[in-house]
């Protein structure tokens, strides 16, 4: 990924053939943020269903949610679902993201 990084002004992430993600990369850098909460029910079709959401799906027991906007306000909309407790949510790197984006599939 890191020659994308040097090399790329635009991403554009295809998924079975579909157009998963098309952004420039300085969006995706800054613009795109992963968070992490614990599994409940109905929470993944919460999550997904949110605005912003670009892909939920479970892994390593918990529940990964690709979002786009700065990770502080993620994580403070995300903490209101989580009974006000607080919510892991950082930056995505692009590796992470496109993992994220398309791993995880049957």
């Amino acid at each position: 990924m890191g020659d994308v990084e040097r090399l790329g002004g635009r991403i554009v992430l295809l998924d079975k053939g579909k157009v998963a993600l098309d952004d420039d990369l300085d969006n995706l850098r800054e613009g795109i943020s992963i968070a992490f909460l614990p599994l409940a029910a109905g929470r993944q079709q919460a999550l997904a269903a949110m605005s912003g959401c670009l892909r939920v799906r479970e892994a390593a027991g918990e529940l990964h949610a690709i979002f786009r906007g700065e990770p502080n306000a993620v994580a403070a909309r995300l903490s209101q679902m989580n009974g006000g407790l607080p919510v892991r949510c950082g930056q995505a790197p692009l590796e992470e993201l496109f993992v994220e984006m398309v791993g995880g599939r049957q």
